[in-house]
């Protein structure tokens, strides 16, 4: 496993480069989370089964890639299939410790509120990946080469700040990648609804595109009434809400939330 990190990490560069995409653009691709994805490449973790096909198809990886990349023989890493599902957990409680750092603020009341509704809307997201992990089967609306890219970010880059109460509109672009023209389609919300998230619409469509095509889709969206950070994910399905592409990670907008 000596060779390992290094190559990995250079057979991505390589593609990055190859391809003319970014990092987020390829760990889409492959459907895992962005720290997921870089202890694998930095080897201080194992990819398991699923995540392996998706590395070897985002990265082109001859047979013998495959088998040297992830011919594992370090007892001391540990296999994993699926993300860290309590990432949203995790990032809540570092807000919140980090708020408990501070000096205190002449409105303890709202502190209080705001550290609880953190811990509130982690509940929730970790509730919505689980869900969404295991999505029942009869959900899915998988066609035979069919397949989404994303392409960019078009407005609001993640880690913006933005206002309390205030309206928005997360634009993004992705690609048709199959061979089936997108028609009847739509970004279905997977984040619950509630007054500490920010507010969005359950559904909206997406125009007609041919394969081989770009479409920018928007949303529009509010941001609550109480500072803090805010996630919204969302998927590709059908009028009925049935999922394209189950494997594959949403698209999301990620923003601060400040007063």
């Amino acid at each position: 496993m000596s060779g390992y990190k290094n190559n990995l990490k250079e057979k991505v560069d390589l593609v990055l480069v190859q391809r003319k995409i970014s990092q987020k653009e390829l760990i889409f691709e492959c459907s895992c989370s962005r720290s997921h994805f870089n202890k694998v490449v930095n080897g201080e973790r194992k990819a398991g089964t699923a995540l392996q096909k998706r590395m070897v198809k985002a990265l082109c990886l001859t047979d013998n890639e495959t088998t040297f990349f992830f011919n594992y023989d370090d007892p001391i890493l540990c296999e994993t299939d699926r993300e860290e599902s309590n990432t949203y957990l995790n990032i809540a409680f570092k807000n919140i410790q980090h708020r408990l750092e501070r000096p205190k603020r002449k409105n303890v009341v709202l502190s209080i509120a705001v550290i609880f509704s953190l811990l509130f809307v982690a509940l929730l997201y970790k509730g919505t990946f689980n869900s969404e992990v295991h999505q029942p089967a009869k959900t899915n609306n998988m066609l035979k080469n069919d397949w989404s890219t994303f392409v960019k970010d078009i407005s609001i880059p993640d880690g913006t700040t933005l206002k309390v109460n205030s309206h928005h509109v997360k634009t993004w672009r992705l690609k048709n990648s199959g061979k089936h023209v997108w028609r009847g389609r739509y970004l279905k919300r997977l984040t619950p609804h509630s007054n500490l998230l920010c507010s969005s619409a359950s559904m909206v469509p997406i125009g007609e595109t041919s394969p081989g095509e770009v479409v920018d889709i928007s949303i529009k969206f509010k941001t609550p009434h109480i500072p803090g950070s805010c996630r919204l994910d969302f998927k590709m399905t059908d009028k009925l809400g049935q999922l394209y592409f189950p494997n594959l990670h949403s698209v999301y907008l990620l923003v601060n939330v400040a007063m």
